[in-house]
């Protein structure tokens, strides 16, 4: 909900500066683990974890940022090279942050103030009415920093309408003629693609379109009353409709301009539910499919659902996942293999304190739910990197430490860059699986005992995450299913004492089965080399 739109809505300040800135289930698995735990069942401290490489799932795309900032505003810099240089080796290195958005090119000729159409023609673009220093700052900040890391899936878009606050104008276009404004909304999507093109020489493969437009947010809203904050007034036309026409005129411009690999994802509402409509609402007219490629959810509102640390640990962390976040995760995972779309997690924050083991270890559980149940190829936190002034620009305090969500937090005053609780969470899986490694099924004998499982054949690799909510010690009895290791296997390890501990090397008891160790509270990574085929 903090996303691209959250610092567009302080008028009057510069552009740049803007730019800086929710019972019980009873039965079994797919597999037969029983979730939660009854009277009688085994001793929890003993538990029995299969693997089966034959069944299937998505293949991940990897671990995103839902926010563009730049973290290099305001000028004269107060963010030094070697703050950067730290927080974006832990973002994109040692975190593994490697895909997400980077921002729009808004229809102003300068600063925010100056907010206004480039020219009354939607097929004619003015340049000199579209200001491209997020843009070019996001090349020079992130880019060409990070990408050696690895953060080479970035995109465009995330703006695309945003009429409540970045384009205005737009509400009196929308009334008069819905078509010129359909058109204008085009403009706006490939006036951004064709400026990557031409200044970077890269035709990217995503571009968001929108980002909580009719809920959360409301970016679609006519702007000015406060009547209209509260109940919503999107010019006398369903905003759901109008997101379908959106994405037809886009989708058909950008390949009219001879741009084929570029194509959207959709979504993005403030809650799973609302973004599954919206979704199936686009997926679901055959003109707009065609130039979608994936579907994102949010997880809001704040303090509700696994937007809540609290909520996240006394529900799937006890061992009794959610009913209904669960059914609706099932319904986005249905809808991305219906019309053939990745599924992602696009956007979580303000689950608890940023630093808390609690809040690191709620976020390692939701990644793993969101892939057992929603299939989501994707996990995103807000910023890659948020700092102090950043929060004063933004905010108007210096209440760094209460907003969770972003992967590393810098503090200009005391020099400290620190990875969060949700970016070790994300560390946990990213730093042992990599983007094109498949989930495969994965089942505990104890519902305590989560764990997520991938096959990377290119790498010819196995990644495990195992997930200890018991306050107990857990022995896990490993077994592989349609696949063998090969060698010693390593790990790491982050228990309430440390994160990321490395676990001495060790020999599986045989090429299928091994056994490891889990303290109680504890996320495990262990990753092995597959024997070959031959």
């Amino acid at each position: 909900m903090q996303s691209v739109n959250r610092r567009l809505a302080l008028l009057g300040a510069s552009l740049s500066t803007l730019l800086l800135s929710h019972r019980r289930v009873r039965g079994r698995t797919r597999r037969g683990a029983r979730w939660p735990a009854q009277a009688g069942d085994s001793d929890p401290s003993s538990v029995t974890v299969v693997i089966d490489a034959a069944v299937r799932h998505q293949t991940l795309d990897g671990f995103g940022q839902a926010d563009p900032s730049v973290v290099a505003w305001p000028i004269p810099e107060t963010l030094s090279d070697q703050l950067r240089a730290v927080a974006v080796d832990k973002a994109y290195h040692q975190v593994g942050i490697n895909l997400g958005i980077i921002g729009s090119l808004l229809e102003s000729p300068g600063d925010y103030s100056q907010r206004q159409n480039d020219n009354s023609d939607p097929f004619v673009i003015n340049w000199a009415g579209f200001n491209s220093d997020s843009l070019k700052l996001a090349k020079k900040y992130v880019i060409d920093l990070a990408k050696p890391y690895g953060f080479t899936n970035y995109y465009l878009g995330g703006g695309t309408p945003n009429i409540r606050w970045a384009s205005p104008w737009l509400a009196e276009i929308r009334r008069r003629d819905y078509g010129t404004y359909l058109d204008e909304t085009a403009e706006q999507v490939l006036a951004n693609v064709i400026f990557w093109k031409r200044t970077y020489g890269e035709e990217l493969s995503y571009y968001q379109l929108g980002n909580e437009q009719f809920s959360g947010n409301k970016c679609m809203i006519d702007p000015g009353r406060v009547e209209q904050v509260l109940y919503g007034d999107y010019g006398g036309i369903d905003p759901v409709r109008q997101m379908v026409d959106i994405t037809k005129r886009a989708g058909a411009r950008l390949r009219q301009a001879g741009f084929i690999k570029t194509r959207f994802i959709v979504g993005m509402e403030e809650t799973e539910e609302v973004s599954l409509r919206l979704a199936a609402a686009i997926l679901s007219d055959p003109a707009a499919r065609r130039y979608v490629a994936a579907m994102g959810y949010h997880s809001y509102p704040y303090a509700e659902g696994y937007s809540s640390t609290s909520f996240i640990l006394r529900t799937s962390g006890a061992g009794s996942p959610d009913r209904a976040r669960v059914a609706v995760r099932y319904r986005l995972r249905d809808l991305g293999k219906q019309y053939n779309v990745k599924v992602w997690m696009t956007e979580n924050s303000n689950g608890g304190a940023p630093l808390s083991y609690d809040t690191f270890r709620a976020r390692a559980i939701q990644i793993h739910d969101e892939f057992l149940y929603a299939d989501a190829s994707a996990y995103f936190g807000e910023n890659a990197i948020w700092d102090l002034t950043s929060q004063r620009s933004h905010f108007r305090n210096s209440s760094l430490y209460e907003n969770e969500g972003s992967i590393v937090l810098v503090n200009e005053d005391t020099g400290a860059v620190d990875i969060t609780g949700i970016g070790y969470a994300i560390g946990h899986y990213a730093r042992w699986v990599k983007p094109g490694a498949v989930r495969v099924e994965a089942s505990s004998s104890n519902p305590l005992v989560q764990v997520s499982a991938f096959r990377d054949e290119e790498r010819e690799m196995v990644g495990l995450v195992l997930i200890n909510n018991a306050a107990s010690t857990s022995a896990v009895e490993i077994s592989l299913a349609g696949m063998r290791v090969t060698g010693n296997l390593t790990g790491e390890q982050s228990a309430p004492s440390s994160y990321w501990k490395p676990l001495a090397a060790f020999a599986p008891s045989s090429a299928t089965t091994f056994t490891i160790t889990l303290p109680p509270t504890s996320v495990t990574s262990v990753g092995g080399r597959l024997q070959s085929a031959a």
